[in-house]
């Protein structure tokens, strides 16, 4: 008789589900998405600064990316996100999602030179390419407003040549640049919340995009480009933790805010309300939230390692502890789980796209978001997490979001629908760079034994930034032999080309930076 019902099982099941109705097919996603971030173009006008975030006290003890070596700072990383958009070419990725701080310190220049390597790269290749605004592109060094600050980091001193940009002067930029993509897949709309220029990240002025990818036979697909430093509604209290070391204007950019009270008196609506009245007109299949700030690091500073899932719901829930009684007497601000809930795909798949950590490698958890409920229980809906890091600091990386397929190699999965793959812009396991890096260090030893010196040192590619004697003059001098010696190395080896070298050096510079000597990469 068992074994009559095991060989009916599979016959009684298909009858049922015909009795039941057609079982709903898996939803696929059906582009592929490439991103990246925080390439904080730095301008080559204005003076190195010691106070503040830009002390080397503060980059050697609290904030390890307040400086980075100089090769990096003031000359590679323009040519790195050259690079790095090539190397999602090569992916063939179906758009590209630039995920906020392409600026240092929101410069016009920084922020022109990045527009125009996203719009070379864009009408080059026919990939169409979006932005979000995050905190280095408005803010000087990314966490001051101090207008003196922000002059003298882009300006020589006694001088006015590149103004710095507000914020409402750069969500304009944006605004501009992303409705200018020319796609028959991709429909754009945003949503500037005001015209008045004088208001900022703490008066309820926010952008918000939102793309929809509608293709006959497809599931559906959306993706909303928030704003996450729109801080009107964001209250601070672990600011106290840095007043010893910053300004009161420089706790902005310490972690991201959404707006989510509305003025009604005012004819103003905050960003969460205006996401929900958005979100709530379709039932896309999946949907993306990309920002430049995790939704974990919204008004609150997050201090649990991101890869420690048990860590990150402990610190979450205690958040929520004191967040919740406090809110309504204004003392705290509600926890972020609680209204990001209103921009939830209802029935579908729901994902959140953010860049903003500097990380050796992109993490891989938490991979999801829960709204309401602790640790999962009682949750309202989730959206599951990618966090692509940083393109110049540390380990360059971007990264492709599609379709998720265990069988191919680096797939990372998020769940049985969307994985990611880290696309590394210089890999010393690939035989190629790692012969690159092998000459590299052979010249580098050469130009330091015709200069009598260290040639990394030289070259400004190593931690002597931080040293006492370093001075701007010093910076001025590793950018023009690192020039020099890019030109030579290009030439004394036509097997490589200037990406390949970019790439490489770029590697170095950011394995110093963490503190990892990379010559052992080439034993």
């Amino acid at each position: 008789m068992q074994k009559i019902v095991t060989l009916l099982l599979p016959f009684l099941s298909l009858v049922m589900g015909c009795a039941g109705g057609q079982v709903a097919p898996q939803v696929r996603l059906p582009i592929k998405i490439g991103l990246l971030a925080d390439s904080q173009l730095t301008s080559d006008k204005g003076e190195i600064m010691d106070t503040g975030y830009r002390s080397k006290f503060m980059d050697k003890n609290a904030v390890e990316v307040a400086i980075r070596p100089p090769a990096l700072e003031r000359y590679l990383t323009k040519e790195m996100l050259d690079v790095a958009l090539e190397k999602l070419s090569q992916e063939n990725v179906d758009l590209i999602l630039y995920l906020g701080d392409g600026a240092n310190s929101g410069g016009t220049d920084e922020i022109e030179s990045l527009l125009e390597s996203l719009d070379d790269h864009r009408r080059k290749s026919g990939i169409p390419t979006y932005i979000v605004i995050g905190n280095h592109d408005y803010l000087g060094i990314g966490m001051t407003t101090n207008v003196i600050d922000r002059h003298i980091l882009l300006n020589p001193i006694g001088q006015t040549i590149n103004p710095a940009l507000s914020k409402y002067q750069v969500l304009k930029r944006i605004s501009t640049f992303n409705k200018m993509n020319n796609s028959s897949v991709f429909r754009y709309k945003d949503y500037l919340s005001s015209s008045d220029p004088n208001l900022g990240h703490k008066d309820g002025l926010y952008l918000v995009g939102h793309l929809e990818y509608v293709v006959p036979g497809q599931d559906s697909v959306d993706i909303f480009l928030v704003d996450t430093s729109d801080y009107k509604d964001s209250r601070k209290p672990e600011a106290g933790e840095l007043k010893h070391f910053v300004r009161t204007e420089q706790y902005y950019g310490a972690k991201g805010a959404i707006s989510f009270k509305d003025e009604p008196d005012k004819n103003k609506i905050s960003q969460i309300t205006y996401i929900e009245k958005l979100a709530s007109s379709s039932r896309p299949a999946i949907r993306f939230m990309a920002s430049h700030y995790p939704p974990d690091h919204l008004d609150r500073i997050r201090l649990a390692d991101p890869e420690n899932d048990l860590l990150v719901g402990v610190e979450t829930t205690g958040h929520a502890v004191w967040e919740i009684p406090l809110s309504p007497l204004g003392l705290s601000t509600p926890p972020p789980e609680q209204h990001l809930k209103r921009g939830l795909s209802k029935g579908g798949k729901n994902y959140w796209l953010s860049g903003h950590t500097h990380v050796k490698n992109m993490p891989k958890s938490p991979k999801k978001l829960d709204c309401g409920g602790i640790f999962g229980f009682f949750s309202e809906g989730k959206f599951g997490c990618i966090n692509v890091g940083s393109t110049t600091d540390y380990r360059a990386h971007v990264a492709v979001v599609e379709e998720f397929d265990k069988n191919k190699p680096g797939m990372v999965k998020v769940d049985r629908i969307v994985g990611y793959r880290e696309i590394p812009l210089f890999d010393p396991k690939r035989l190629r760079d790692k012969q690159c890096l092998k000459q590299m260090f052979h010249d580098i030893t050469l130009y330091g034994f015709e200069h009598a010196a260290d040639g990394v040192s030289l070259l400004g590619l190593n931690k002597d930034y931080q040293k006492g004697y370093w001075t701007q003059q010093h910076t001025k001098a590793s950018v023009e032999k690192l020039k020099s010696f890019i030109d030579k190395f290009l030439a004394d080896h036509p097997e490589y080309d200037r990406s390949d070298v970019t790439a490489c050096l770029g590697f170095m510079a950011g394995a110093y930076e963490i503190g990892i000597d990379p010559k052992r990469f080439v034993k």
